[in-house]
C-alpha cells in the first residue's frame, strides 16, 4: 500500500502520537476543544475511514492511496513529516485515502466533490500544479469519530477554492488537519460550515499570509496567499 511504502515516516508519525498523547485543554491549540475528554477510553482507535468521489471532473487525475505503485507526484508530496499529533495519527493509524492532481495550466470548471465517510482515520492529498485552478467541495459524512489528514500543495499561481460542509450531527467528533503549501502567487480560499456536532476541529496550517473570518451560523472563511 502506498502509505505503507514509507515505513520510516509512519514510524516517525507513530512516535509523535506516542510522545504527545491525546490532545487536551492544556495544549494551546486545543484549549477550546478537549478531544481527550470527548473520546474518553475509546481513544483514537485504529480504524480506517472511507472516501467517495461520485464523478471525477475531466482533467483531474486520481489515485487510491490503498493501492501500490503510486505515481511520482504522489510520492513527492505524501506523508511529509509533522509534529501535529492528529495529522501524525492520520498517517500512523491509516493505510489508505485518496490523492488528486490537476496538471499545469488546467482550469477545472466543474467542482471536485469528495466525501469522507465512516469512523476512523484517513488521508487526502491534492496537488495543483503551476497555474491550475479548482473548486473542491468536501462533504462530511456523519460519524462517531473521524480524523482526516489532508495535504494540499499549490504550485505557482495556482488557485483553490475549498468548501467543506458538516451537517448537523449531535454526537459526531470530526477532526480535519489541513497541511497547506503555497508557491509564489498561489491562492487558497477555504469556506467551512458546521451546523452542530459534539466537537468539530478544523485546522489549516501552511506557508503563506492571509486572514480568517468567523461568520454567523458556524461559517468560517480562510484566505491564504503567497507572494
Amino acid at each position: 500500500m502506498t502509505l505503507a511504502l514509507n515505513l520510516d515516516r509512519k514510524a516517525e508519525a507513530a512516535a509523535v502520537v506516542h510522545s504527545h498523547g491525546m490532545p487536551h485543554r492544556r495544549i494551546e491549540e486545543w484549549k477550546y476543544s478537549d478531544l481527550k475528554s470527548v473520546l474518553g477510553e475509546a481513544g483514537l482507535g485504529a480504524v480506517m475511514a472511507e472516501w467517495l468521489v461520485a464523478s471525477l471532473p475531466a482533467g483531474v487525475e486520481m489515485f487510491d492511496l490503498a493501492q501500490p505503485d503510486a505515481p511520482a507526484w504522489v510520492m513527492a508530496h505524501i506523508a511529509r513529516p509533522t509534529q501535529n499529533v492528529m495529522r501524525a495519527a492520520s498517517l500512523a493509524l491509516s493505510a489508505g485515502g485518496v490523492a488528486f492532481r490537476v496538471p499545469r495550466g488546467a482550469t477545472i470548471v466543474p467542482p471536485l466533490k469528495l466525501d469522507f465517510t465512516g469512523p476512523g482515520h484517513v488521508r487526502g492529498l491534492l496537488v495543483l500544479e503551476e497555474g491550475a485552478s479548482l473548486t473542491l467541495v468536501e462533504g462530511v459524512g456523519v460519524s462517531d469519530f473521524r480524523n482526516v489528514g489532508f495535504e494540499i500543495a499549490l504550485g505557482e499561481k495556482a488557485r483553490l477554492e475549498h468548501v467543506r460542509i458538516s451537517p448537523p450531527a449531535a454526537d459526531a467528533v470530526l477532526v480535519e488537519e489541513v497541511s497547506l503549501r503555497i508557491a509564489a502567487g498561489g491562492s487558497y480560499r477555504g469556506h467551512f460550515a458546521g451546523f452542530g456536532s459534539k466537537l468539530i476541529d478544523r485546522t489549516v496550517a501552511g506557508l503563506g499570509k492571509g486572514r480568517v473570518r468567523y461568520l454567523p451560523q458556524g461559517l468560517v472563511c480562510v484566505i491564504l496567499t503567497s507572494n
